[in-house]
């Protein structure tokens, strides 16, 4: 008994610090189309504490999609990137793209949109899927931190069309 009380006052030290920073995750935003056959997904770093101390320096995430429905993808930086001064670079396949959010400081990206993602449809009429999965965050310092994307995370159709022109970060 002793055995099973002590094991579990370890585990509960080990899984503690998720619980005090609470659970990064990244979140994919809905479709917003765009009147050229072009798609734009926002791609954002959530937290649920406001106010939590330990934010990722680093990050690292894969998109996957369909090539039946989507012909490329290109991503730009978003807003909570450029604050920290970081820039995000993919490679990938057709249908796979590895991307890391990185930068040559110890600066932390906070919570808001890390990337906006330009996605060029196969046909105008096509609902395209992007998904995130394999998501990796390190702390300034080269510690791993806790991070999710929710398992309802793969975009919905586009939800509105607007003109190019106004189509922004």
């Amino acid at each position: 008994m002793f055995r099973l009380l002590k094991f579990a006052g370890w585990l509960s030290l080990a899984l503690w610090p998720q619980g005090l920073y609470g659970q990064l995750s990244l979140v994919l935003s809905p479709a917003e189309a765009v009147d050229d056959g072009t798609v734009i997904f926002r791609l954002r770093l959530n937290s649920p504490l406001a106010t939590a101390t330990v934010f990722p320096a680093a990050l690292q995430w894969t998109f996957r999609f369909s090539t039946s429905t989507i012909r490329s993808i290109a991503v730009d930086d978003g807003p909570a990137l450029e604050a920290a001064d970081k820039t995000a670079m993919c490679t990938g396949d057709s249908s796979v793209h590895r991307c890391v959010a990185a930068g040559r400081n110890s600066n932390i990206v906070t919570p808001g949109v890390i990337v906006k993602v330009t996605v060029t449809l196969v046909e105008k009429s096509v609902q395209p899927v992007l998904q995130v999965c394999d998501p990796h965050a390190s702390s300034s310092d080269g510690y791993s931190i806790p991070i999710t994307v929710p398992e309802t995370d793969s975009a919905a159709p586009p939800a509105r069309t607007r003109p190019k022109q106004e189509a922004s970060k």
